[in-house]
């Protein structure tokens, strides 16, 4: 019994000094904490802000009419570059990033105050890409390939499809998403991008052009030229 009890301490004390070894090399200054911490932010950290240049001065090479000193001159293009660099290196959406990095060009060729500008890099820096492709569907549901082919074989009387339900068929999504999707639908709303609405409702009269309509207003379609180069990504 004597050695069952000595045996029982034993494996209680070699359990305590393996948790407690463990618990140690995570705490902060420990060193191993730091040391992932560092590789992480040194990695990640070139390897974003090397893309984040090419994607830059992509968009600066087609620039028309702008010198070298001109676009270091202008004061709203170095706002929006110091504003837009460290969002970047906080995704991992190189998606992210490119609509980051047409905002920073439009400060050169769009008329707009530094209070519109924060604004606009403030909503990129709180958006999920599926912020933006909610935002920039219901802007033109019809834009989307999937959605025109899902349109195309509806009938006239679609009250069984929601807006909702239109988007899900153009991405392919489950029903598990819809608390996410309504979580951004609520954020667009809320932030005053899109016409607050029917989303999910189906009893309601709804022909083929009511789901294709239009659902972002002029300040949300202010945003997506914002984020958008000529279009497109």
């Amino acid at each position: 019994m004597n050695k069952e009890l000595e045996n029982a301490r034993k494996i209680q004390d070699n359990l305590r000094k393996t948790v407690a070894k463990s618990l140690v090399s995570f705490v902060p200054g420990s060193g191993l904490f730091n040391m992932l911490y560092d590789e992480i932010q040194k990695q990640q950290f070139v390897q974003r802000y090397e893309e984040w240049k090419q994607l830059i001065e992509e968009r600066l090479t087609k620039l028309e009419n702008k010198t070298a000193q001109e676009i270091i001159d202008n004061k709203q293009f170095a706002t929006a570059l110091l504003t837009a660099t460290p969002i970047m290196l906080k995704t991992a959406e190189t998606e992210k990033r490119k609509y980051l990095a047409n905002g920073v060009i439009h400060a050169l060729d769009k008329d707009m105050d530094e209070t519109q500008l924060m604004i606009f890099f403030s909503l990129l820096d709180r958006y999920t890409i599926w912020h933006f492709r909610v935002l920039l569907f219901f802007q033109n549901p019809l834009r989307n390939k999937n959605a025109r082919s899902f349109y195309c074989g509806l009938h006239f009387d679609v009250a069984t499809v929601s807006p909702l339900d239109f988007f899900k068929q153009a991405y392919s999504l489950n029903e598990d998403k819809n608390d996410i999707l309504r979580k951004i639908i609520h954020d667009l709303e809320a932030d005053g991008l899109m016409e607050e609405g029917t989303w999910e409702t189906t009893n309601i009269s709804m022909t083929k052009q009511d789901l294709k309509g239009k659902r972002t207003n002029s300040f949300g379609d202010k945003f997506l030229d914002f984020i958008l180069l000529d279009g497109q990504v």
